[in-house]
């Protein structure tokens, strides 16, 4: 599961900003999550913890609804 939330939030794109030097260029999230001068590892390490986080609350969510159902 993270694996497929990473890869959505990798291709992800804002759609509200753009890059100043390319308007129609849509601003990539991996962008948005890295810090001001540093390198784009960076802003990837974020979005793994990211997809970590969510695929998490996921997972819990799924469980706890399928115990629920069991009782």
């Amino acid at each position: 599961m993270r694996e497929t939330i990473l890869a959505a939030l990798k291709e992800y794109q804002l759609n509200n900003m753009a890059y100043e030097d390319e308007p129609d260029n849509p601003y990539q999230l991996v962008d948005l999550f890295t810090a001001p001068g540093r390198s784009l590892e960076n802003g990837e390490e974020e979005l793994f913890m990211l997809a970590d986080f969510i695929a998490a609350k996921l997972t819990f969510e799924d469980e706890a609804a399928s115990m629920e159902a069991q009782q």
